[in-house]
């Protein structure tokens, strides 16, 4: 092959830019988040008879609030994913925990309405239940297949982790307090610190994510970018 052959060859681009670190943070973040998801299902078991008493009703009908939970949490992947497809995890990731947040919240400071427990458990699961796809994804953005297993193995770990432990936490929290109501306060803030890594939006990395896609994180990374460009200029000019 000639060397002019060779110059016309297109240049091979990484698969991603972030970094080891980077890599390795992410894998620690999406395993907590999909533990979070999957703790949230299995964590008031030791609850129902408290619950029971509390809103005056039968231990069926606590029961069913578990089923209603795994309902949502089966059907509401399948709208959240495409949406994810389109816009990016991150945003879709903002609105479900979001959605997950304000739900905890109410299960809180709700003390007594059976009907707002099982609407509420049920819109905690449609904000709780998208994290598992979005995660996948976000490997898929952010490692070639011969490096998936070493972030799927850890983020795996944390999402079987949760139904096991879930129960010995809920059942720690009663112990402790003696209000089932403690259980539903889990407010999981990670919005300013989940970068987004949507090939569509961002490429490999490398492209500036704009408006509800920025974090500190980008936006830290063009101001360092900016002032090496200015002091380039400077260096440049001072040379002259």
């Amino acid at each position: 092959m000639s060397t002019k052959d060779r110059s016309s060859l297109p240049i091979s681009q990484p698969y991603t830019i972030f970094t080891r670190n980077q890599i390795r943070f992410f894998t620690y973040l999406l395993g907590y988040l999909t533990l979070a998801s999957s703790l949230t299902a299995t964590i008031y078991f030791p609850l129902i008879d408290l619950l029971s008493n509390q809103y005056n009703v039968s231990t069926q009908l606590v029961n069913l609030t578990i089923t209603f939970y795994v309902i949502f949490q089966a059907i509401s992947p399948a709208f959240w994913s495409p949406l994810s497809d389109t816009l990016g995890p991150r945003p879709v990731f903002i609105m479900t925990f979001s959605i997950y947040v304000c739900a905890s919240l109410g299960l809180a400071l709700n003390k007594s309405n059976y009907t707002a427990l099982i609407l509420l458990r049920g819109l905690q699961s449609i904000g709780g239940s998208a994290v598992m796809s979005l995660a996948y994804a976000v490997v898929a953005d952010i490692s070639p297949h011969s490096e998936r297993g070493k972030i799927l193995g850890p983020m795996l770990t944390s999402t079987n982790l949760g139904p096991c432990i879930g129960p010995v936490i809920g059942g720690g929290s009663i112990l402790a307090s003696g209000d089932a109501m403690w259980c539903f306060w889990a407010l999981v803030i990670f919005g300013m610190i989940l970068p987004e890594t949507a090939r569509t939006v961002v490429g490999n990395g490398a492209v500036d994510p704009q408006g509800i896609w920025r974090t500190w994180w980008t936006m830290l990374r063009g101001k360092v970018a900016k002032s090496d460009n200015n002091n380039t200029t400077n260096n440049a000019f001072v040379a002259q």
